[in-house]
């Protein structure tokens, strides 16, 4: 589907306020209604082979420290177990990502993603800008692994894993596994989700 054949990419091209708490809502939409869909960001965040249980998702949640993460992600038993962040152009916030890691379980496997552009993945400015925080607060990460517009690294300590990745990337995948599952409503979803995101780069012009 071409951006411009998008309802929520005909959307973007006019009302560009809001639209990452938009791209937010619709992505959490689509995870609560597809099995696919969550099973494809399941293996998205695996962890050295074993895909991440992820049976919900829910939006805009206060953790333990106040802070309000985009998407938190749990198991069948409620676990979190995966925070998402979305993001477009904004800068980070005071919360980001420290205190959204330290929200993260000790208990388990879990990953905080950062969901950006794919300029801001590659020119590693906001990925720099991700590790320097968290060691600023004493939490160290391994050397990073990079690969298809992906960079994840593990905590030195404890189970923790950060993950930024592209809008697009995760989305495709979403796609392709929803097109494998014949889940046709959940394709299409996507498909909307896509030309949101890919008018909303297009159409706005940020100062990096």
């Amino acid at each position: 589907m071409a951006d411009n054949d998008s309802l929520l990419g005909f959307v973007a091209q006019r009302h560009t306020i809001g639209l990452e708490d938009v791209a937010t809502d619709a992505l959490c939409f689509i995870l609560s209604r597809s099995p696919s869909a969550r099973q494809a960001l399941s293996d998205f965040l695996k962890d050295d082979g074993e895909p991440l249980p992820i049976a919900k998702a829910q939006s805009w949640m206060t953790d333990a420290y106040g802070a309000i993460p985009d998407l938190a992600c749990y198991d069948e038993d409620d676990n979190l177990v995966a925070l998402i962040e979305s993001k477009f152009w904004a800068a980070l916030t005071h919360n980001q990502p420290v205190t959204y890691w330290r929200g993260l379980p000790e208990d388990r496997p879990a990953v905080l993603l950062f969901l950006a552009p794919e300029v801001r993945v590659k020119d590693d400015g906001l990925w720099n800008e991700l590790v320097d925080r968290l060691r600023n607060a004493g939490h160290e990460l391994d050397p990073a692994d990079r690969k298809e517009s992906l960079i994840t690294a593990r905590a030195k300590c404890g189970r923790h894993r950060l993950m930024l990745t592209t809008w697009k990337l995760l989305l495709d995948r979403m796609a392709q596994r929803s097109n494998e599952d014949c889940d046709a409503q959940a394709h299409f979803e996507i498909a909307e989700l896509q030309g949101l995101a890919g008018c909303f780069f297009a159409v706005y012009k940020p100062n990096v």
